[in-house]
């Protein structure tokens, strides 16, 4: 063949690669991050992680409720910008045996939330204070509609797909004694449908499926395109909707099928070097997409359409990898600061100061809070300050007239101001303010949250 044709086409080749990896990495970066997140971390068992004695805080078992037992700290956190309002239970759940039933205790006064999503990060109901009150109904989980006997006053979750995720929070006050959460949380069961009805309050465990890996060292797959191989192996188990079947023609085109994952084999060198190129590039597209996605409010981030995002696959990649497992705007909102109000990056070394003026707190049905991160998203130590502040639990100072300042410093404000006080560190930061259940204002974006000032 003619060298110059035989160059032509291998640069074909390596761009066509290069274009579709692109755009495969911010598509199916979330899928992957779910499944790494949960169901490479599942196990079949025959009983509760508590029958066999599993550690509960590490390890999934498949219909089964995991639970952390302690408020995320600088120690312990499992997720980038951890919030530090709850402590969550969390469950993988496999409905190709059949539908499963949910059942919980009575919250009384407690706030919670449950979130049922399915491995494409859309939300596909909200279980809570907000929704249900302080009883949750018997809740069934099935794939695609269910038409059989329910409960007397059972709620009914449809999913396209057998993998779906339960994330439950419940509000913890940091100082609290925590067994009766530990009890609430214990009280969440899941039970296969088709056996539940006869027994409702025992977990038989319902453990379906294998250990679900996204490795596999017998393919010799080069380590730098080894996502495309992840994404492979996780849509054999969560197939894309039928909706985006012209999507899944063009990952044929890079080797990748529902059936049989990534073939490595149809690669030739110039496509694996085109994939090689594709994922830096797409990861420097949602490095920058970061900072300007969403709209700004006095400095302040929020990036509205999440939860739920049909196409938008910029919004669900950044979530991912910024908040994975974020839920919907009537549940929570969540707006991110990395600047002061003049658009200077939030550095531990400067102070600053956060004032609500009377009556202009976020106006939210639950609470509100405050959480300070490091630049990567890590929760700091603040052993003689917070690193978070809540409306529900903080003892907040209010000013004489009314008013309200949260102090953003290194050193210690005068001893009335330590509850208000989030405590920095030596490098640059950055804040969530998260407001759950947000009122009509916030839905609409007509409240203004305040801007982050530099203090002298």
């Amino acid at each position: 063949m003619d060298t110059h044709l035989l160059s032509e086409i291998q640069q074909g080749q390596e761009d066509w690669a290069f274009h579709i990896g692109a755009q495969a990495y911010i598509w199916g970066l979330p899928i992957v991050e779910c499944w790494k997140d949960r169901l490479s971390k599942s196990r079949n068992g025959p009983g509760s992680c508590g029958d066999t004695g599993a550690d509960t805080e590490t390890v999934y078992v498949t219909n089964t409720f995991r639970h952390a037992r302690h408020l995320a700290s600088s120690e312990q956190s499992e997720f980038v910008n951890s919030a530090t309002d709850f402590i969550y239970s969390t469950a993988v759940i496999d409905l190709s045996k059949g539908p499963l039933l949910l059942t919980a205790a009575d919250f009384q006064n407690r706030w919670y939330g449950i979130q049922i999503l399915d491995a494409y990060m859309e939300t596909l109901a909200n279980l809570g204070t907000r929704t249900y009150g302080r009883q949750l109904p018997p809740v069934i989980i099935s794939k695609g509609e269910y038409n059989g006997k329910m409960p007397e006053g059972a709620a009914c979750i449809q999913s396209d797909i057998d993998y779906v995720f339960i994330v439950a929070r419940i509000a913890v006050d940091p100082n609290e004694d925590l067994a009766p959460v530990h009890a609430l949380q214990d009280a969440l069961r899941l039970k296969m449908y088709s056996t539940a009805q006869t027994n409702l309050s025992h977990n038989n465990g319902a453990g379906t499926g294998a250990r679900f890996e996204l490795e596999d060292r017998s393919v010799d797959c080069p380590a730098e395109i080894s996502f495309f191989h992840q994404l492979g192996k996780a849509l054999k188990f969560v197939p894309p909707k039928s909706s985006e079947t012209m999507l899944l023609g063009m990952l044929n085109d890079i080797g990748i099928s529902t059936e049989h994952g990534l073939d490595i084999r149809r690669l030739t060198p110039s496509m694996v070097k085109g994939l090689q190129k594709a994922i830096p590039f797409a990861q420097s597209i949602l490095d920058r997409q970061i900072y300007s996605v969403g709209k700004n409010i006095n400095g302040w981030g929020i990036l509205f359409d999440i939860g739920n995002y049909d196409s938008n696959y910029i919004n669900r990649a950044l979530v991912a990898q910024h908040g994975i497992w974020a839920n919907v705007p009537e549940e929570s909102m969540y707006f991110m600061a990395h600047t002061d109000c003049e658009g200077q990056l939030l550095h531990g070394g400067q102070n600053y100061r956060i004032h609500f003026p009377v009556g202009q707190t976020p106006p939210v049905d639950a609470f509100w809070s405050i959480s300070y991160y490091d630049q990567h998203g890590r929760i700091i130590k603040a052993p003689q300050g917070n690193n978070a502040v809540n409306s529900l639990y903080s003892p907040l100072h209010y000013n004489n007239d009314g008013s309200l300042d949260i102090i953003i410093s290194q050193h210690a404000p005068e001893p009335e101001l330590r509850s208000n006080w989030l405590a920095a560190h030596d490098g640059l930061f950055k804040l969530n303010l998260r407001c759950y259940n947000p009122r009509r204002a916030l839905l609409q974006l007509d409240y203004q949250v305040p801007p982050i000032i530099r203090a002298d």
